[in-house]
């Protein structure tokens, strides 16, 4: 057997033939995730990681972090699956109609392999998102080609997941306080080093973002979202009967759960979120000092295009026929004002 060397710009260009037109590492390690995963289908988070550094350390130098924080952007957007245990799977293939000929692209499968098979006139295609123009002809065949492939075609609102989460206000506060009435865990559940250390959410007065309204201990009976650091630096967060954690029933909330509590709490105090937007001739960038729950998040991204941006405030871009429907499930949702 012969073994012959490779440059790296034969390396590069064989990658490009595996994967498409990869344009930089973002791109390439995001596509070699997506072949690692559909591959073994279902898969070890930090495993997967470490084979796709090594996959790809011939043609790029990346680490392993990078690559990790490439993943979560896949499964945040629907492009993989998160498991408990540390577990990731392959999500399935799912065409979003986001305008008359206008679909956005979601599942686990390569784009080489994905979008060779369809007939599309345009493509619009960073490695974590991929937007397609189709024909107007070619619209059954495109439904048809995606059914053949195990997917289906959704409405944005169907993908975001709207209709199966709690829109923020009373009735969501209503759900919390039945959870802890009947399955409430005893006071200091979560225990931490350092008591003082819990923060509660009050929306006293108008703040332009929801981090400004965390405080130190009132003590007043009144306080029943609070949340401290995990020795992991992640944020726990706990929902009491408006007494300190130590001292309360409590029970043990997502960051998600958490986010929709927080923009209900604000409703309740009438002291709504407020989120800017400039309007120009032809889209709508909106500016936001909080983050989102993942369904109205999918939403927005589906619908609309997330900027990027070193921090607060998170930017994003809609087309100015979108934009009302943008507006409106956020204020009926979110119960935010603009």
């Amino acid at each position: 057997m012969k073994i012959q060397l490779l440059e790296n710009s034969v390396l590069s260009d064989l990658a490009n033939e595996i994967f498409g037109d990869l344009h930089d590492s973002t791109d390439i390690m995001i596509e070699t995730l997506r072949s690692e995963l559909t591959a073994r289908v279902v898969s070890n988070r930090l495993a997967l990681c470490k084979r796709v550094k090594d996959s790809i350390a011939p043609i790029e130098a990346v680490e392993l972090e990078s690559i990790l924080g490439q993943l979560e952007i896949l499964e945040i957007n629907g492009d993989a699956t998160r498991g408990p245990g540390g577990k990731v799977a392959a999500a399935p293939l799912r065409a979003v109609k986001t305008g008359p000929n206008r679909y956005n692209i979601y599942g686990t499968l390569p784009s080489a392999d994905l979008l060779g098979k369809m007939p599309i006139e345009t493509i619009d295609k960073s490695a974590a998102s991929r937007s397609v123009i189709i024909k107007d002809e070619s619209h059954e065949q495109f439904v048809r080609t995606v059914s053949e492939m195990a997917g289906k075609v959704l409405s944005p609102e169907q993908w975001a997941g709207l209709e199966k989460s709690e829109p923020a206000g009373a009735e969501w506060i209503k759900k919390l306080n039945q959870w802890l009435n009947q399955g409430g865990k005893e006071p200091g559940f979560i225990r931490i080093e350092f008591p003082e250390a819990w923060r509660v959410y009050r929306p006293e007065q108008q703040k332009d973002s929801q981090s400004k309204r965390w405080k130190k201990q009132v003590g007043d009976g009144e306080d029943r979202l609070w949340r401290c650091r995990s020795v992991y630096g992640r944020w726990l967060y706990v929902w009491t009967d408006g007494r300190e954690p130590d001292i309360s029933s409590q029970i043990k909330l997502s960051a998600d759960n958490a986010l929709r509590t927080m923009y209900s709490l604000d409703c309740n105090s009438q002291l709504p979120l407020k989120f800017n937007f400039e309007e120009s001739d032809h889209d709508v960038h909106m500016a936001v000092n909080a983050m989102v729950p993942i369904a109205e998040y999918r939403y927005l991204t589906t619908i609309g295009q997330r900027l990027e941006s070193s921090g607060l405030p998170f930017q994003y871009r809609f087309q100015l026929d979108t934009w009302p429907a943008v507006k409106g499930m956020l204020s009926e949702r979110l119960q935010v004002i603009f």
